[in-house]
């Protein structure tokens, strides 16, 4: 789970849904995992049960029955965040520095540029007339 996953699921356990929303669920399809589940609504997100990705896509919603929706408790996101060992304790520094670094890494990440070049390295050329003024138009 990223760290951006943990500080969502934080958030929604810190903003409770008001009735008549608390009593309601969501049908969501995972786009990691490809599992349909029922998870209790949540205006911030849904969480698959299986992967506890946050990338999921919402089918449906509507209240929930008592008889064939699993209980509130087990799709809450309290519940996720109490399976991950994370009752709301904040993760230490380092831990977040070290996640930021780790998602940044890959090709690209990291090099020095060079003035007058774009992201890709590609040289920009200068404008002979000057820069533009505030309407856009060029002195000259």
């Amino acid at each position: 789970m990223t760290a951006f996953d943990r500080e969502l699921l934080r958030e929604m356990v810190q903003t409770p849904m008001p009735e008549p929303y608390s009593s309601w669920v969501s049908l969501i399809d995972c786009n990691e995992c490809g599992t349909k589940s029922t998870v209790s609504f949540h205006i911030l997100g849904h969480f698959c049960p299986s992967c506890l990705s946050s990338n999921t896509a919402i089918l449906s919603k509507r209240p929930r029955d008592e008889k064939n929706d699993p209980p509130a408790e087990e799709s809450s996101p309290q519940h996720l965040l109490e399976l991950l060992g994370d009752d709301e304790e904040e993760e230490d520094d380092d831990e977040l520095a070290e996640d930021e670094v780790e998602e940044g890494e890959g090709e690209g990440q990291g090099e020095e540029r060079e003035e007058g070049d774009d992201d890709d390295g590609h040289e920009i050329n200068g404008d002979e007339d000057g820069p533009a003024d505030d309407n856009g138009t060029r002195a000259n």
